[in-house]
């Protein structure tokens, strides 16, 4: 999947909204903010190209199920870059009603750093009641592909290993049914 997404080509264009007169208009007016906004998606950190951008923020949607995004500001509020960071390591800051009020990034239980919603955009992707955090895909999955990998080896035991015993005992010949059920017992 990472690999379809970086050989993808895109490109920033103002969508169409109606008859063509105003294509034409919107066009030329919204040009320059959409090549200003197709330069800065060509390195959105400042420092990796879109795809591998974009592929790490796959991995932390579909590994951890919550992808951050922290919005690097200059002094002046103008946005620098827009920084992936590890969703593990974020704990959704919560008010006494559940709603988020701010996020802390904690490592090895030290607080590295508290932000504010504006400045991050943390984005569980399937959501759960009574919890802040979401649950990767991976997760989801992970209890059917062990079952379905417990049945193939039952499968596959049958096959191999067969249903026959591994030994057969054989009676004396002599011996009558109440000398075999004697033994039993």
């Amino acid at each position: 999947l990472r690999n379809e997404l970086s050989a993808l080509e895109w490109e920033v264009v103002p969508q169409k909204s109606g008859s063509a007169d105003e294509d034409r208009t919107n066009r030329k007016r919204l040009q320059e903010p959409a090549k200003r906004v197709g330069d800065f998606l060509e390195r959105p950190d400042g420092e990796n190209d879109f795809a591998s951008w974009a592929g790490m923020l796959l991995t932390e949607d579909l590994e951890i199920g919550a992808p951050v995004i922290y919005r690097n500001r200059s002094r002046g509020g103008e946005l620098l870059g827009l920084d992936v960071i590890a969703g593990d390591l974020i704990k959704p800051l919560q008010d006494y009603r559940g709603k988020t009020v701010g996020y802390r990034q904690v490592y090895r239980g030290m607080a590295l750093g508290d932000w504010s919603p504006d400045q991050i955009f943390y984005c569980p992707r399937i959501k759960r009641r009574g919890s802040a955090y979401g649950v990767s895909p991976l997760e989801i999955v992970i209890i059917n592909v062990n079952l379905a990998m417990r049945r193939q080896l039952f499968d596959l035991a049958y096959y191999t290993d067969g249903n026959i015993p591994d030994a057969l005992a054989s009676m004396p010949e002599k011996w009558t049914l109440d000398d075999i059920q004697a033994l039993q017992e």
